[in-house]
């Protein structure tokens, strides 16, 4: 596990972002009663609070552009805890909730598939947490949402179908499209339409063309 760590930390990219982080997490921390009120201030403010969605979704791009899995699901984590910090903030709770734990399941699937392990276990037990969560967080319909996707998401983890997967987010990125539209996170928004948008050109692509192929091929 401590190996594919060090294979993280090895990459320029993700240093750099560690280091951005940490250095604006130590300008951030509050040193007595008045650094309390300007920490405070800057994380109610509007433009901070959509900035973090135009971050993950920059994260998210690095994610889709990365061909290494483990490096994929790192920025995928990272994206997760932006978004989910970013719910917090909205007063999405089950988004927050549901993003905060996924950053922990993802690593999860990441260790066991490097293993070559099976992951269905998990599968079954996650689904039941993030149902949990929706049940706990519940905030209205909008929380559905967000359980839905996460549920959906989870199981679509342990297929090894790509197209299954592709038509799987086929839905997914449209839940969170709405419940995004319901918090009003800009950049969440424009993160699921792109997703969206590259999921239906991804099953044109693969799994549309693919079938037409097979069919002349059979029909010749």
């Amino acid at each position: 596990m401590f190996d594919h760590v060090f294979d993280f930390l090895r990459n320029k990219q993700i240093l750099c972002f560690i280091c951005s982080y940490g250095i604006i997490i130590s300008y951030a921390k509050p040193k007595g009663k008045r650094n309390m009120q300007i920490f405070l201030n800057v994380v109610k403010n509007e433009i901070f609070v959509q900035s973090l969605g135009f971050l993950g979704l920059i994260i998210t791009v690095f994610s889709i552009q990365n061909k290494k899995y483990n490096r994929m699901i790192f920025f995928r984590i990272m994206a997760s805890l932006v978004f989910g910090f970013q719910y917090l903030l909205l007063g999405g709770y089950t988004g927050m909730a549901t993003n905060l734990v996924s950053c922990g399941t993802n690593g999860v699937y990441a260790y066991r598939i490097n293993r070559k392990k099976t992951t269905l276990p998990f599968q079954i037990a996650f689904c039941f947490l993030f149902i949990g969560i929706g049940i706990l967080t519940w905030g209205g319909p909008a929380s559905l949402l967000a359980m839905v996707a996460k549920v959906m998401t989870t199981v679509c983890y342990g297929v090894k179908n790509t197209g299954v997967i592709r038509k799987v987010n086929l839905i997914t990125y449209p839940l969170w499209l709405v419940y995004d539209i319901i918090y009003f996170s800009i950049g969440g928004i424009i993160n699921d339409i792109i997703l969206t948008v590259a999921a239906i050109i991804a099953i044109a692509r693969f799994d549309i063309k693919k079938k037409g192929n097979i069919d002349t091929t059979e029909k010749s």
